[in-house]
């Protein structure tokens, strides 16, 4: 069996490159017929990797664009819109390492950027790759211009919004609000550039941001992403939490099977997800929004086949600045009156002590009629007669 030898074969460019294979023999075996392969070295596919730039304001002046080459060499770059913008960059192509390049706002509209990188001995030129993107007019004296760069992070019932601050006018940011489209949520701060806002599970939202100050408030942003909120998951155990619910009758510590009881809770992030749970076994028992103030107020109904005992009702949200929020309701459910179709809370205390009053006194009365009502018999001739 012959013995097979291996040998890396370094690429120094393009062309025909020629093997040979050699075996010069030894005691036993004569040289053996030299061997020669060619095969062709072409040079390398590279591409542009150019991000696409957002909306700036004119009032910025100049911006820097960067794009990269796979091959590592230099990119060029050329606007094709030099009414609108030009560019302040590279003069060649030939550099080892990426360079960026300035770019000019000239007046509003829209800038187009070309990037391109034309190649060498070991790369084929890469396709040339341009973006687009809008100078919008600078903002009116006193009016701090648009925050850029929105981007939104779904999370359980709520979003968070980042946002990159305005480019400096001359007027003093004194804070932001975002706020998401669909609905009414918002969230404000006085300076930091991200914020929470609460969101309704399963609505597709996009959120822009303003910027104030004292003078006035800046147009809207862009739209950020879209992104969907989720539901908060259902534990298989009872959450820990110190929070208490309430009900529209108060606080109650009984229930029974197939009652409705209105649970009240508070504190959560306003215009966000809340479900409703009751264990031990956990059951949903269905969801609510809240309201602006993160409170809300839900009618459900005490599952049938609950078993007699300790019971809990549990609300799981967040809280405004995105934190899990868990509240609680314990009650004892006790055994259902099948002949009860009413859904209102069972009675306790002075409730029961009155009907119980009220049933003797009927007691009393009756029995008072009754009497009335009955006349002893007449004699005549000492002989009973009917009345």
């Amino acid at each position: 069996r012959g013995a097979t030898a291996t040998s890396t074969v370094t690429l120094n460019g393009p062309g025909t490159c020629t093997i040979e294979a050699r075996q010069s023999g030894n005691a036993n075996y004569q040289a053996a017929a030299m061997v020669v392969r060619h095969f062709q070295v072409t040079r390398a596919v590279q591409t542009i990797d150019f991000p696409q730039p957002s909306t700036v304001s004119l009032a910025t002046e100049s911006i820097t664009l960067t794009a990269t080459a796979s091959s590592g060499l230099g990119v060029s770059y050329a606007s094709t819109t030099p009414t609108v913008c030009t560019v302040v960059g590279p003069a060649s192509a030939r550099a080892k390492a990426a360079v960026a390049a300035t770019i000019t706002l000239v007046s509003r509209g829209e800038c187009t950027i070309e990037a391109s990188q034309g190649g060498n001995a070991s790369y084929l030129p890469a396709s040339a790759v341009s973006r687009t993107f809008t100078v919008k007019a600078a903002p009116p004296a006193g009016t701090p211009d648009t925050p850029t760069a929105v981007t939104a992070a779904a999370g359980v019932s709520s979003i968070t919004a980042t946002w990159t601050a305005p480019v400096p006018t001359g007027v003093t940011v004194t804070g932001y609000t975002a706020f998401a489209e669909p609905g009414e949520a918002t969230c404000s701060t006085t300076g930091a550039t991200t914020c929470v806002l609460g969101a309704e599970a399963g609505v597709t939202y996009r959120v822009r941001v303003i910027a104030h100050a004292a003078t006035a408030d800046s147009l809207p942003s862009e739209a950020s992403n879209e992104v969907t909120p989720t539901a908060p998951k259902t534990p298989a155990e009872v959450p820990t939490t110190t929070l208490t619910l309430t009900t529209d009758k108060g606080d109650i510590s009984t229930a029974t099977p197939g009652q409705t009881i209105v649970i009240k809770g508070t504190g959560f992030a306003p215009f966000s997800t809340v479900t409703i749970t009751i264990y031990s076994t956990p059951i949903s028992l269905g969801s609510v929004v809240t309201d602006e103030n993160g409170d809300f107020s839900i009618a459900v109904k005490v599952p049938t086949e609950l078993a007699p005992g300790n019971h809990t009702f549990i609300a799981q949200g967040v809280a405004p600045d995105g934190s899990p929020r868990v509240m609680k309701l314990a009650v004892t459910v006790g055994l259902r009156n099948v002949s009860d179709t009413s859904d209102n809370l069972p009675m306790t205390g002075s409730a029961l002590t009155g009907m119980f009053l009220v049933g003797i006194a009927a007691t009393v009365s009756g029995a008072a009629m009754f009497t009335l009502s009955f006349r002893r018999p007449r004699r005549m001739n000492g002989i009973p007669q009917a009345g």
